[in-house]
C-alpha cells in the first residue's frame, strides 16, 4: 500500500535529521513527528493507498534496503548497514560487567586496541536486568553480526566476550542508551582530545571547583541531572569520594552514533537535554577512538546529513538551513547554499538535497555534481531537478523538514512533498509521494491528506 511506503520513507529521511533519535533507516521510527505523520491520517487513506500508482510505488521501493547482508570476516570492519524494517531485538556484545563503570576502564582501554572494534566502542551501559553495569562493544540488530564480532574479540583477547538480546528500543544507534532507571553511565568527553575536564562543586558555569578535574574518556556515574538556565548539568562520581558536576556537553550518557561505509569516521550527537518538548545536540565528526573531533553544529534540534559510499564526505545541514559538504580526512569544507536533508546518490556521483520549504523558500529537489567540487572556485554546481506544484507546509507536528531523496531500482528516485490543502475553511495537510528521474520526469505520484 502507499500510505505504507510513503511512511517507511519519511522514517528512513528522519534518521538523516539526526537529534532526538535518529537514525540510519527505519530502525528510527521514535522521531515525534515520524510518530505523529503516522497516526494522522484521514478517511480516504485507504482509497489513495488502493490506486494502481501506489502499489506499483511500494513494491518498487520494497526491495531497494536488503535486510540479509554478509557478514564480515574476523578483521570487520563491523559497521551494521542500514535495516529494511524495524527489529524485534537488538544484541549486544559485551566484554565485562562491574558494579561501578570506573572499574572498567582497564578493560576499556584495552579494547580500544583492537581494530575489530566499532567506531564509537567501547561504551559502559547499564546492566540488563542487573545491578551494575556493562562494557559495550558493539550493538547490532542483527544477531549473527554480534556472534561474528564476539567470536572475533574472544579469538584475540583473553576477555570473557558474549552476545546479550534485549527488546529493541530504538537504541541501535546509541552505544550506551541507559534506559533503566536508576543510576546511569556516561563518558567524560572533552572538546579537544586529552584535555581534562573541571568537576564543579555545584551547577552552574560560574560555580567553584570541586577541587578535581577528569581525564577525557573516565567513566563516571551519573547521580543526578539539574537545569541551570538553559544548561543542563550532571551530577557525576569517579572513585571514592570524587563527586561534583560537569556540563551535559561534556558527558557521553545516550549520545546518538552515526558511522560512515566503513566505520573510518561517524556524526557522534551529544545531548544537551530536552526543555519544552525542544532536545537540544552538539553534533561532532569523530574517528576511531575519539582522537579526531571536529564540532559540526552546536545546540541543535536536528542535523540531516549523508555520508559518501566511500566514507570521504560528508553532506549535512546548517541552522540556516545551508548545505555543507566536509571531507572526513582534511578540514576542507564546501558551502553548497541554502538547502536541507542531504543524500548521495549510489555511484557517489552526485549529492541530491532539498529546498528548505520555509518562509517562502522551495522544497525543491536540487543536485551538486562532486565533481565539481575539484574546481578551485567558491561556486559550485547546483541545479533543481523537480519543482513539485504547491505552497510547502512542514508543520512540526508532521515533519519539520523536507524528506530527503531515496534512490529507487533502474535509477528512479523517489521522495515526499507536504502540501497546503485547498479547503476554503480551514487548512490541510496533503503528503505526495513522488517517483521521479533524474532529470526531473515524474513517473508516478499519489497523495492523501494527513491533516485537517
Amino acid at each position: 500500500m502507499f500510505v505504507k511506503a510513503a511512511f517507511v520513507c519519511l522514517m528512513v529521511f528522519s534518521f538523516l535529521a539526526g537529534g532526538c533519535l535518529q537514525n540510519f533507516f527505519p530502525d528510527s521510527s521514535n522521531d515525534k513527528s515520524t510518530s505523529a505523520s503516522s497516526s494522522a491520517s484521514s478517511s480516504d487513506s485507504q482509497k489513495s493507498a488502493d490506486s494502481p500508482a501506489s502499489k506499483t510505488m511500494t513494491s518498487a521501493f520494497s526491495g531497494t534496503r536488503p535486510d540479509v547482508v554478509e557478514v564480515p570476516g574476523p578483521d570487520g570492519p563491523f559497521v551494521e548497514p542500514p535495516l529494511k524494517g524495524r527489529p524485534e531485538y537488538v544484541y549486544l556484545v559485551v566484554a565485562a560487567s562491574a558494579l561501578d563503570p570506573w572499574d572498567l576502564e582497564a578493560e576499556f582501554a584495552k579494547l580500544q586496541s583492537f581494530r575489530q572494534v566499532p567506531i564509537g566502542y567501547p561504551a559502559v551501559d547499564q546492566r540488563l536486568g542487573k545491578k551494575g553495569f556493562m562494557l559495550v562493544v558493539g550493538k547490532f540488530a542483527r544477531a549473527q553480526w554480534a556472534k561474528a564480532l564476539a567470536e572475533s574479540l574472544r579469538s584475540k583477547s583473553n576477555l570473557s566476550v558474549k552476545v546479550e538480546q534485549k527488546p529493541y528500543e530504538f537504541d541501535r544507534l546509541k552505544p550506551a542508551a541507559n534506559s533503566h532507571k536508576g543510576i546511569k553511565a556516561g563518558r567524560i568527553f572533552a572538546g579537544l582530545t586529552g584535555v581534562d575536564v573541571p568537576v564543579l562543586s555545584s551547577p552552574g558555569k560560574d560555580a567553584p571547583g570541586a577541587g578535581f578535574s577528569l581525564q577525557d574518556g573516565s567513566l563516571v556515574a551519573i547521580l543526578d541531572e539539574q537545569w541551570v538556565g538553559n544548561r543542563l548539568w550532571m551530577e557525576v562520581e569517579h572513585g571514592d569520594h570524587q563527586q561534583g558536576f560537569v556540563y551535559a556537553g561534556r558527558v557521553l550518557v545516550d549520545a546518538n552514533l552515526f558511522p560512515a561505509p566503513g566505520g573510518s569516521s561517524a556524526v557522534l550527537g551529544v545531548s544537551l537535554g530536552c526543555m519544552d518538548s525542544h532536545c537540544r545536540w552538539d553534533y561532532w565528526l569523530v574517528d576511531r577512538g575519539f582522537e579526531k573531533r571536529r564540532l559540526l553544529k552546536s545546540a541543535g534540534e536536528r542535523m540531516p546529513h549523508d555520508f559518501s559510499h566511500d566514507g570521504k564526505w560528508l553532506a549535512y545541514t546548517t541552522f540556516d538551513p545551508s548545505i555543507l559538504v566536509t571531507s572526513t580526512s582534511e578540514t576542507k569544507t564546501l558551502e553548497l547554499g541554502p538547502g536541507i536533508s542531504p543524500s548521495f546518490s549510489p555511484d557517489g556521483k552526485l549529492l541530491y538535497f532539498r529546498g528548505p520549504g520555509v518562509k517562502g523558500q522551495r522544497d525543491d529537489v536540487r543536485v551538486s555534481p562532486v565533481a565539481s567540487w575539484k574546481s578551485k572556485s567558491t561556486k559550485y554546481e547546483v541545479r533543481q531537478v523537480l519543482d513539485f506544484k504547491g505552497t510547502p507546509m512542514y508543520p512540526r507536528a508532521i515533519s519539520t523538514v523536507p524528506p530527503r531523496v531515496d534512490f529507487l531500482d533502474k535509477g528512479r528516485l523517489f521522495t515526499l512533498f507536504f502540501r497546503l490543502g485547498t479547503k476554503v475553511a480551514k487548512k490541510s495537510v496533503h503528503r505526495w509521494g513522488v517517483i521521479f528521474t533524474p532529470d526531473g520526469k515524474i513517473l508516478e505520484k499519489a497523495g492523501i491528506a494527513i491533516s485537517d
